[in-house]
């Protein structure tokens, strides 16, 4: 039912954002007569939401140079507004392959690359980064189901963080914090 270059990502996308907000969703299809989607979310809650740290803001990093590859233009833009917005300097790649050039290239702190792109994966980017510099930092965004664990999927050689797609901000802050940490720690010998 897809057609070429289609990642069949969406319904995976779709879970997850159900899944984050405690939600259900039941589908039902049948050949020729059609599929039906029923989603349920829980109600708005009138209390504010809790953060990490109780009533404190998440931390985070600032002031990264970040390389955001997303093959998709308004996930791209919108994650680099968002870190442009926590005072970090953001460029943009639309495939791996572009990723890969403007790394090359360029200097960068951090890489976040999509998983899922047409040309070249967000693991075949992260393992062509990681042969150029071991030490560089890679993030993973996915809308896979199953991405809580990088060993788990196999990331764990080239990818140091994983996030959800759509990348929630709390979630991508956290990342960044985590591996710009671990970049600034001497390593031990």
């Amino acid at each position: 039912t897809k057609g070429p270059g289609a990642s069949g990502t969406g319904l995976t996308v779709v879970d997850s954002i159900v899944r984050r907000h405690q939600g259900t969703l039941d589908i039902e299809s049948k050949p020729g007569v059609g599929t039906t989607v029923v989603m349920c979310l829980p109600e708005k809650q009138t209390s504010p939401a809790k953060t990490v740290d109780g009533d404190l803001p998440v931390r985070h990093a600032t002031g990264l140079r970040i390389l955001v590859v997303d093959d998709e233009s308004w996930s791209r833009t919108h994650l680099a507004k968002l870190l442009v917005g926590d005072g970090h300097m953001v460029d943009t790649a639309a495939s791996g392959r572009e990723g890969l050039e403007k790394f090359l290239g360029g200097v960068f702190d951090i890489v976040v690359t999509d998983r899922a792109m047409p040309d070249m994966s967000g693991e075949e980017l992260a393992e062509a980064v990681k042969r150029h510099d071991p030490d560089k930092r890679v993030i993973l965004a996915t809308g896979f189901v199953d991405h809580a664990v990088p060993e788990k999927q196999g990331y764990r050689r080239h990818v140091d963080a994983v996030v959800t797609k759509p990348i929630a901000p709390d979630d991508i802050r956290r990342a960044l914090l985590a591996v710009s940490e671990h970049r600034k720690q001497p390593s031990k010998s």
